[in-house]
C-alpha cells in the first residue's frame, strides 16, 4: 500500500544536519576536561528543557486531542469520544441480540438446539 500525500505535505525521513561544534587545541588536559565538561552541562540543560516542554504537552491528557463528533455542536476529548463510542457499540450489540432471539418470521424466539 502506498500513501500518497499531497506535494505540500510530503513526509521529510533525512535526518536533521547536525551542528558541528569546533573543538578548539588546548594548552593542558584540565582545559580539555573543563571544556568537555562545560559541553556536556549545556547537553544536560538542553535535555531538560526538552523533556520539560514534553511533559507540559503530555500533562494536558485526554485534552491533547479534540475531535468533533458529526452531530455535535461542540468538540470531545478523547475520553468522551471513547465512551460515546462503547456507548454505541453497546446499543447496536443490544440490538443485535435482542433481533436475534427473535424468529423473523412469526416472532417467536429461538429455541437452543439441545
Amino acid at each position: 500500500m502506498d500513501i500518497k500525500y499531497p506535494s505540500d505535505q510530503q513526509p521529510n525521513y533525512q535526518q536533521p544536519a547536525q551542528p558541528q561544534v569546533q573543538i578548539p587545541e588546548f594548552a593542558n588536559i584540565e582545559e580539555e576536561n573543563e571544556w568537555r565538561f562545560e559541553m556536556i552541562a549545556k547537553t544536560a540543560t538542553n535535555l531538560a528543557e526538552r523533556i520539560a516542554g514534553m511533559e507540559q504537552m503530555l500533562g494536558r491528557g485526554a485534552d491533547m486531542i479534540q475531535y468533533k463528533i458529526p452531530g455535535d455542536d461542540k468538540h470531545s476529548n478523547l475520553t468522551q469520544l471513547f465512551d460515546t463510542l462503547f456507548d454505541r457499540l453497546n446499543t447496536l450489540e443490544q440490538r443485535i441480540d435482542q433481533l436475534a432471539s427473535v424468529h423473523p418470521r412469526d416472532g417467536q424466539e429461538l429455541q437452543e438446539p439441545d
